[in-house]
């Protein structure tokens, strides 16, 4: 957990992510979750880590939360407006049911042991009218964890960026 912690909290996963062709789509897929415009009473945030999505909102907020497994990231919300951070085990987010108009889940799925129970989760926390974002919407209706093509994606990106050096990460998994 300590290299898992390390890794999530410090400049290398922000520079790996969110610079070059990868981090291109990075926030091209944030700015794609925009499209409701209509203000939101209370946001919730699973698993931002150091890159939350409040930066490509396009809509109000009275409170934004932020649920974590990494106590240490804390600090880095602190003084964020109307941010509200709590941990959590991975497991069971420690909210009301129904209590939230707006759950986001970018890229984070896939660091969930077993995202399905999360999920489940999402959908009681989330109130009738409420909206759900993973960040991973296939025409074809299926959805992470069954189908996995973001993967296939992700790893000829990954690929392309060690092989060609679009970014300063590209070396980020050399030996």
């Amino acid at each position: 957990m300590n290299s898992f912690k390390k890794f999530y909290t410090g400049q290398n996963y922000n520079q790996h992510m969110y610079n070059g062709l990868i981090g291109f789509f990075m926030k091209l897929s944030h700015k794609k979750m925009e499209k409701n415009k209509e203000k939101k009473s209370k946001v919730l945030e699973i698993g931002p880590g150091t890159h939350p999505h409040t930066d490509y909102l396009s809509h109000e907020f009275d409170e934004y939360h932020v649920a974590e497994k990494i106590e240490e990231l804390s600090d880095f919300y602190k003084d964020k407006d109307k941010v509200i951070f709590a941990t959590y085990d991975g497991e069971k987010l420690p909210f009301e049911d129904n209590f939230f108009d707006r759950i986001i889940l970018s890229h984070c799925l896939e660091h969930i042991l077993e995202p399905e129970k999360i999920l489940q989760d999402t959908f009681n926390l989330i109130d009738d009218d409420g909206l759900l974002w993973t960040g991973y919407v296939f025409k074809d209706k299926k959805y992470w964890p069954i189908e996995k093509p973001s993967w296939t994606m992700g790893a000829a990106i990954l690929a392309g960026n060690a092989i060609n050096k679009f970014s300063p990460s590209s070396d980020f998994f050399a030996l």
